[in-house]
This record gives C-alpha cells, structure tokens and sequence, in this order.
C-alpha cells in the first residue's frame, strides 16, 4: 500500500517531469533558432526566420526534419530585417552614408528677382555630415558662405538616391533672414556627382527681398 508519503513524492516526481518536458519541447522548436543561429544583424535590425523556414520545410520536408544535426547543417540562414535608413545583408550600412563627404559645387543661378544675377556662376566646396538621423544630412558652408551650416537636407525613404531640402524645420530660422522656399536633387549610382536645385529668399545689399534659384553641380573630392 502507498503511504501518504510516497504518494507525496510521486506527485513532486510528476511535477518535475511536466517541467522537463514542457522546457525541452519548448526548447527543441525545428527551424526556429537554428535557422537565425549566428545570424548577427546590426543597427536595430533583427532576424526573420519564417521565409527561409518555409522555404526549408518545403525543400525537405521528406527528409529527417526532427533530427536537429540535420536542421543546424542544412536549413538556410534567416534574414536580417533592416530599419529604415539601413541596407546590407546584415543591414550594417547606412543608406545616407554615400552622401557623406567633402563636395567640390558649381553652383549657376538660373533664375532671380534680380536679373543681373540669371546665369552667374561660382566655385566653392561643401561638406555633408552627419546628423542624429539615419535619413538626414547636414550642408556646410551652404553657398560658399560660413555662416550658413548644418543645412537640413531629407533622404527620400522610398528611393536613398534622392533628397530634397527641409523648409519646415525650426533651425531655419538661425539664418535669418533668409527663408529656402524648397529644393531636391539626387546623387550619381556611384556616389560620385549630386545635382539639386535650391530656391532661396534672402535681403540683398538695399535689404529689399529677393528670390534666387539656382542650379549645384557637386564632385566628390577624394579622400
């Protein structure tokens, strides 16, 4: 006859064994872990193990799938989901990082309220810099001039080789008075060229207000 002890103890033992079996299926899921096993994804990204998952069952699903040797040595690897602003098989490079740089820019005026100036060219360079954005970049030295820096420029989302320029943000106003009524322009496959086109107002010498559109040129100078 089992005694009040003994039964005690065989229901702890049952107990125990519920846990041991609920931690080992848990843990044993076929095509779950091993399949983002050594997959490293950077900047926020993570891996997403259900298509190649799918395209494993799939493509094996007559073969030993319960044997995990088997899974670990022959499913494909997961895929790392970049953030926006990220691109890279494990999503470890920065879409805006082909802008950065220092820019040899022809910059010719072809439109103004002051006709003297359609068709007037200069010669400086530029700087595009980092911001806290993944999707922004700063211009420095704006128009050759220093006191027009960290210049808001928008990296479209849907296509990382066009931008236009911020006309909403506060920071516009530290450089009154001057207003930028809008601009766009993209960058070369290569990273090597930028064309855009500003429009800007601004006061001239007699501080009457006056609106230039011009067209920028850029070369990547080399490192």
């Amino acid at each position: 006859m089992i005694n009040k002890k003994n039964r005690t103890l065989i229901k702890v033992a049952i107990v125990i064994l519920s846990f041991a079996a609920i931690s080992y299926f848990s843990c044993t899921k076929v095509g779950k872990a091993p399949i983002c096993n050594g997959v490293k994804c950077f900047n926020g990204a993570f891996c997403n193990d259900s298509f190649a998952n799918a395209q494993y069952l799939a493509q094996w699903k007559d073969k030993d799938t319960l044997n995990p040797s088997y899974v670990y040595r022959d499913s494909p690897n997961g895929k790392c989901m970049c953030p926006v602003g990220y691109e890279g098989k494990y999503c470890e490079k920065a879409k805006i990082s082909k802008y950065f740089g220092t820019w040899y820019v022809k910059q010719v005026y072809i439109g103004s309220d002051s006709a003297t100036y359609v068709g007037k060219d200069s010669l400086y360079s530029i700087v595009i810099d980092t911001t806290n954005t993944p999707t922004t970049f700063y211009i420095q030295n704006f128009m050759g001039n220093l006191n027009y820096n960290k210049i808001i420029c928008t990296m479209d989302s849907a296509n990382s080789y066009t931008f236009v320029i911020d006309t909403m943000s506060s920071v516009q106003m530290w450089f009154a008075p001057s207003d930028f009524h809008g601009g766009k322009g993209y960058i070369a496959p290569d990273g090597s060229t930028i064309f855009a086109t500003f429009s800007i107002k601004m006061t001239d010498a007699t501080h009457n207000w006056k609106q230039d559109t011009f067209n920028v040129y850029m070369q990547k100078m080399p490192f």
